[in-house]
């Protein structure tokens, strides 16, 4: 049967953890005041999903971990003010003010992933089991309330849906433009995934992502494409921090080994994706993206949504056994 428990986090009790429990002997655990985060996804009893410096590590330093949504953008802004262009063809400047509350900077002194990591604003709308799933439904809304609403001032709601399925886990994310401006989207997830039992150099790999978009200095995109081959193989020591363009509904990446395999398919409305993993880490990144890198640059084009309307974007992590 499918179920949902409740209970205090085992690292920090004072946090609520809720776990998606499937048949199939998968659970997932989210913690909605701590950013809505996947701290955790075991299959058989094992971690499947890296944990970096924990949930504390996360509300302390804003070092992520499991699951984490990165919103309102992810990734990193070139500079402190950006342009919005609009569908009507109207162009908004934004100045961030760089002491704007939950503003996070990289080691280039640049904004990365957005406002919302480890928020404690999320509400849980409804928690349902039935004979096929278990799932979790919140909500948070984004507006003028906000202390930094200014460093991304277009009001919406994010309606968020984790459904677990045998060893299938899809995370649905909707997006509302509620407030009277059109809302641009650059959003994303950053999925740490994990073998254990087995040193990274062994891991093999199947990562079919084609257009890649070459980095500069400080990580920002140069605003050119090229052709690569797809990443197959064993990984050994391959360091991994790249962005890749033109990601096709259905698009599936793998790590496999030690007798198990974790993908990651790209089900709707996720057009870019980062490869991201260090040597010496114990995990690999597999982010799926509705933007580029610095997204408000005007490098490439991105998604608005007009007011009273939404946009959907969705993917699925597995964990199977393989012979």
């Amino acid at each position: 049967m499918y179920e949902i428990t409740r209970g205090p986090h085992p690292d920090l009790p004072e946090y609520e953890a809720l776990t998606l429990v499937s048949p199939a002997n998968v659970r997932a655990t989210f913690v909605p005041r701590a950013g809505m985060v996947c701290s955790s996804m075991t299959h058989d009893g094992d971690e499947m999903l890296g944990q970096r410096y924990g949930l504390q590590g996360y509300l302390e330093t804003g070092r992520t971990f499991g699951v984490p949504i990165l919103a309102p953008w992810a990734n990193r802004l070139g500079r402190m003010a950006y342009a919005v262009v609009h569908e009507g063809g109207g162009i908004r400047r934004i100045d961030v003010n760089p002491n704007t509350p939950h503003l996070r900077f990289d080691a280039h002194g640049q904004p990365i992933h957005g406002l919302l990591r480890g928020s404690p604003d999320w509400e849980v709308v409804a928690l349902e089991t039935s004979a096929t799933e278990a799932s979790i439904t919140a909500q948070l809304t984004f507006d003028q309330r906000r202390i930094d609403f200014s460093a991304f001032p277009f009001e919406h709601r994010i309606d968020f849906k984790a459904s677990l399925r045998s060893t299938s886990l899809t995370f649905s994310t909707e997006i509302h433009a509620i407030g009277q401006d059109e809302v641009p989207i650059a959003f994303g997830w950053h999925p740490y995934l994990r073998i254990p039992g087995l040193p990274r150099r062994e891991w093999e790999v199947y990562f079919p992502f084609t257009r890649r978009c070459p980095l500069g200095p400080t990580l920002l995109p140069e605003g050119t494409r090229e052709d690569v081959e797809p990443i197959v193989g064993k990984l050994g020591e391959r360091r991994l921090d790249d962005l890749f363009a033109d990601v096709e509904n259905g698009t599936t990446a793998f790590i496999r080994g030690n007798g198990r395999k974790m993908s990651i398919r790209f089900d709707t409305g996720y057009d870019w994706a980062i490869l991201y993993g260090p040597p010496h880490r114990d995990h690999i990144c597999v982010e799926p993206m509705t933007a580029a890198s610095d997204p408000f640059s005007g490098q490439d084009p991105m998604e608005v949504v007009p007011r009273g309307r939404s946009f959907r974007a969705a993917f699925t992590i597995s964990v199977d056994r393989t012979s």
